[in-house]
């Protein structure tokens, strides 16, 4: 906490000593800024303080139109809540981050969060069998929850063989442009994908095949 804190008041300073620099460099450096301090207020159990951060780099993110910040604030901000034991509100507002995420095949953004991604996770999961809201999207959550536990739980529980070496047709187009030589940018040009979804198939090859 305390090489935190003081990684913290470099950034504050880094942020007074940039006052005037282009928009871009400035935008970068608060968004750090945002999202250390809330941080470290939520690890220090200063929730309001946490959320009033989070909430108000969230307006500045979606204002610019940051979607992939704005998907980590919301994350950072529904972790916050499931902290403070408000589990139906870190749900609702996790719950705006899937919708969000699934669609556009993010993967890794979300797993970067840390380990604490895993309880949401299964708050989502858990919650299926209570709202129907939440049905369409436990595909998608479990893969993510499948992830968490190769990244944060090395040996613990595993896809199953026959699931990791099943891949889908979307998956095995993939794998033979790679086979081509081909990067993910242009993968995503030749598939009319988003290069953040072939980023996620990607992801789910490797799971699968065990790499």
């Amino acid at each position: 906490m305390f090489e935190a804190t003081a990684c913290q008041a470099q950034l504050d300073q880094l942020a007074r000593s940039n006052a005037h620099p282009s928009r871009s460099i400035s935008f970068e450096i608060e968004n750090y800024r945002a999202l250390g301090a809330a941080s470290v207020a939520a690890a220090q159990y200063r929730t309001e303080e946490a959320i009033a951060m989070l909430s108000a780099a969230l307006q500045n993110a979606e204002r610019r139109h940051g979607d992939v910040l704005a998907i980590r604030l919301r994350t950072l901000l529904a972790l916050v809540w499931l902290a403070a034991n408000e589990r139906t509100r870190a749900i609702e507002v996790f719950l705006d981050v899937l919708k969000v995420a699934a669609p556009a095949g993010v993967y890794q953004s979300i797993l970067e969060v840390g380990p604490d991604i895993g309880s949401l996770l299964q708050a989502v999961c858990e919650d299926a069998q209570h709202t129907a809201q939440t049905n369409g999207l436990i595909p998608y959550a479990n893969h993510l929850l499948d992830g968490w536990r190769m990244l944060y739980q090395p040996g613990g529980n595993r896809p199953r063989d026959t699931e990791r070496g099943s891949l889908s047709s979307r998956e095995r187009e993939i794998v033979d442009l790679i086979a081509r030589g081909q990067s993910n940018k242009a993968i995503a040009n030749t598939l009319g994908i988003g290069a953040e979804t072939v980023k996620s198939h990607v992801k789910s090859i490797f799971m699968k095949l065990g790499v």
